[in-house]
């Protein structure tokens, strides 16, 4: 009976010890050529080691100029793996252990060349393939990074899980099998790995909107409602006798139209309390004990409120109008009855 990839069980760890004791009893032999090195070590750590099925294993597909030399996964490719042979170790830097290090830290200098060109070389199958994880291994040390990203970071800009040696793929079994297993590729553990280092803001839920901004068309009903509007709801409003509570009622007032319409309120009665003031003169002391005399700051903002017009601004159909009518019948009444209103309205054709 097959184990399936999906569940663990002891015999991947235990493939992987004994391919270590392998290694290192063969060392005089770290001379294989690169189908050497995938026959005696590659293939046992992807289908002994990781327990992928030869049924979801393809080797040397197709891929552009080149050949890929593992690409696991059926129907969908979940995983590219590149073979190096065995005499090609890549040159980390010195302490290097098993984890998660930035590409651009593995990668510099002469030294890190080779594996720059080995991550570069993978890049281009998985682009081909449109698969995001893949990895590259000389059977002794091995490499897992994203080759191809959709998050706007280029992958050689991201991070890499390393592990530097089959002895810390033994001691870190259960991070190699959670990241680079069928069943851990399924649950995109690599993509969670390697993310943990550099979190990203998510993003809002307005980016799952298909065709935003836009603008949404009314629909039969809206469009009814819009017409029913029109006939009555503008008509009541337009009664003298009842649009005062009309407005008192009716309108949907915020905070911050609150608050514009007190200020408004406080402009207009320091404006026209200064006209009635200005056929005399008045002398008041600049200041007292406790500063600033408020008779005289309310005579300055008078003054430069009554040299200023009051502009109200918005978008059309946002409630300028009504806005105003509220004003003078409801929130400044008293204010508005002192003095001469004259309302025009101009609509200009589109």
């Amino acid at each position: 009976m097959t184990t399936c990839p999906s569940e663990y069980d002891d015999s991947g760890k235990a493939a992987l010890d004994a391919l270590t004791e392998w290694a290192d009893a063969n060392i005089t032999e770290r001379s294989r050529n690169e189908a050497k090195t995938r026959l005696h070590l590659v293939d046992v750590l992807v289908k002994d080691v990781l327990r992928w099925r030869r049924a979801d294993t393809q080797a040397e597909e197709p891929a552009g100029s080149g050949r890929i030399d593992y690409s696991l996964g059926r129907p969908a490719t979940l995983l590219i793996i590149e073979a190096k042979r065995e005499g090609r170790y890549f040159s980390l830097p010195a302490g290097t252990r098993t984890g998660v290090h930035s590409i651009d830290s593995l990668t510099s200098g002469a030294e890190g060349r080779p594996l720059r060109d080995a991550l570069e070389q993978v890049m281009q199958y998985a682009s081909r393939k449109g698969v995001g994880p893949a990895a590259i291994t000389n059977g002794h040390q091995l490499i897992a990074f994203l080759a191809a990203r959709t998050d706007g970071i280029p992958p050689l800009a991201g991070h890499a899980l390393v592990f530097p040696s089959l002895e810390d793929m033994s001691s870190g079994f259960r991070k190699l099998w959670d990241n680079l297993s069928q069943a851990g590729l399924e649950q995109r553990t690599l993509y969670q790995t390697l993310r943990s280092v550099r979190v990203r803001a998510p993003e809002p839920m307005s980016a799952h909107l298909p065709n935003y901004p836009g603008i949404k068309r009314r629909d039969r009903l809206q469009a009814g409602l819009d017409i029913l509007a029109e006939l009555f709801l503008e008509d009541v409003a337009r009664l003298e006798e009842l649009r005062s509570d009309f407005l008192r009622d009716c309108y949907a007032g915020s905070g911050a139209l609150s608050q514009y319409a007190e200020i408004s309120k406080q402009i207009l009665q320091t404006r026209y309390a200064l006209l009635g003031e200005e056929g005399g003169e008045r002398l008041t002391s600049a200041t007292s004990r406790k500063g600033i005399t408020p008779e005289l700051t309310q005579d300055m903002l008078a003054a430069a409120a009554s040299r200023r017009p009051i502009v109200l601004l918005g978008d059309v159909g946002v409630g300028k109008t009504t806005f105003i009518q509220r004003l003078v019948h409801v929130d400044a009444p008293e204010v508005f009855a002192a003095s001469y209103t004259i309302y025009i309205s101009i609509s200009v054709p589109l």
